[in-house]
C-alpha cells in the first residue's frame, strides 16, 4: 500500500512499484506457507508429546507397581523366614523328645543329690 503512495506521488516508477508490490506478494506467499508448514509441525510435535507423555505415565504406573509388589515379596519372604525358624525350634522340642530331655535332667538332679549326700556321709565319718 505504501509503495502504491509513492508510485502515485512520483517518488517511485510505475514499473518499479509494480516489482516492488510482487516481491512482497510473494514475500508473503512464502511467510504464510511457512506459517502453514510450522503450524502443521507444531501440532505434530504436540501430537508426540502426548504420545510421550502416555508412555511415561504407563512406565511410572508399572514402576509403582512393581515397587509395591517388592515390598509385598519382601514381608512374605520375612514371614515366611520367621516361620520357618518357629517350626525349626518347634520341631526341636517335639513331643517325643522334651520328656526324654525332661528325664535326662532329672537323672541328673538325682545323681547330684547322690552325690551330696554321699559327701555328707563323708564327712560325717571321717
Amino acid at each position: 500500500m505504501f509503495v502504491l503512495q509513492r508510485a502515485q506521488r512520483g517518488h517511485l516508477e510505475q514499473s518499479e512499484a509494480v516489482q516492488l508490490v510482487r516481491e512482497a506478494s510473494l514475500n508473503k506467499e512464502k511467510a504464510t506457507e511457512m506459517a502453514i508448514t510450522l503450524r502443521e509441525d507444531h501440532n505434530r510435535q504436540e501430537q508426540i508429546l502426548e504420545q510421550l507423555q502416555a508412555k511415561v505415565d504407563r512406565i511410572k504406573r508399572t514402576i509403582s507397581r512393581y515397587e509395591h509388589e517388592l515390598l509385598t515379596l519382601k514381608a512374605r519372604s520375612c514371614t515366611a523366614v520367621c516361620m520357618r525358624k518357629i517350626n525349626q525350634h518347634l520341631a526341636g522340642a517335639d513331643a517325643l523328645g522334651t520328656p526324654a530331655m525332661l528325664k535326662k535332667i532329672n537323672n541328673q538332679v538325682i545323681e547330684e543329690e547322690f552325690l551330696a549326700e554321699a559327701y555328707g556321709e563323708i564327712s560325717e565319718v571321717g
